[in-house]
């Protein structure tokens, strides 16, 4: 079976962490998903780091831009669709990214209401409970639990960003690789309650009806740390509202005060 992303880089870098803030554009983020591949990945430390962090920050990006020019309609389901097929397939399997990367950039170019996009500015900053959250070890237990209990049933993954986004979609892959689901989906939402200081989940109508329409059976709320609890509870309060029969899991990776 192939190696994970976080596997991967674990490997070729003797156990380090990938984990990284970032300040930049959103078409540097682009620019350098679109220059890895299946060989550079695995035999160069930059490029695993590339394949390990940047299809969360191109998700991460595209919801902080989504967020803050209040889009709302088709198009802020379809721009968060678009990057999250992306970032997932990338996250999978790195040999098509040049080619999934000039698709999206070609994408945005054609939508008016994404003008701004690859200019966008993205901040992410890196706390010690985000290092926590997202170590190898953690994500792996979280995934073994997650294997065990449904074995390869489809699943809807909910990860909560910013911070569960990087290692949601190594939990993800992980158990699709695993298990052989094919039919899973993998969605990200943005709710930070600290850095972002959100209220609430950040969907907007048309997403909770895009999510709502797809019927899930059963349905895994990750994060990648929690303190109270309190952020978790709320998100799974909102989701109930959209889902109020499937069963939802609540999945977290750190609980501060954990060794």
């Amino acid at each position: 079976m192939e190696l994970t992303p976080l596997e991967n880089y674990n490997k070729i870098s003797n156990g380090q962490h990938p984990t990284q803030s970032y300040l930049g554009d959103h078409r540097t983020i682009l620019n350098l998903l679109g220059k890895i591949n299946q060989q550079n990945v695995k035999s160069n430390e930059f490029y695993a780091g590339i394949w390990t962090r940047y299809p969360s920050l191109l998700i991460n990006s595209t919801n902080d831009f989504k967020i803050k020019n209040d889009l709302t309609g088709k198009i802020s389901t379809e721009l968060i669709l678009n990057a999250t097929k992306v970032a997932t397939q990338i996250y999978k399997n790195p040999e098509q990214s040049h080619k999934l990367i000039e698709e999206h950039r070609r994408y945005i170019e054609t939508k008016v209401e994404l003008k701004n996009l690859l200019n966008h500015k993205y901040k992410k900053i890196i706390d010690k409970a985000t290092v926590y959250g997202n170590e190898l070890n953690r994500s792996q237990k979280v995934s073994r639990e997650i294997q065990n209990r449904f074995n390869g049933e489809d699943l809807l993954f909910l990860a909560l960003g910013y911070g569960g986004t990087n290692p949601g979609l190594e939990i993800f892959t992980s158990y699709e690789q695993t298990t052989g689901s094919k039919n899973s989906q993998f969605y990200p939402i943005r709710f930070s309650r600290g850095k972002k200081e959100d209220k609430e989940p950040r969907l907007t109508k048309e997403e909770k009806q895009y999510l709502a329409n797809l019927d899930p059976q059963r349905i895994i709320l990750f994060d990648e740390d929690s303190s109270t609890g309190e952020t978790i509870i709320i998100a799974k309060d909102h989701i109930s509202r959209i889902f109020p029969n499937p069963e939802i899991v609540i999945a977290i990776n750190y609980y501060m005060g954990q060794a």
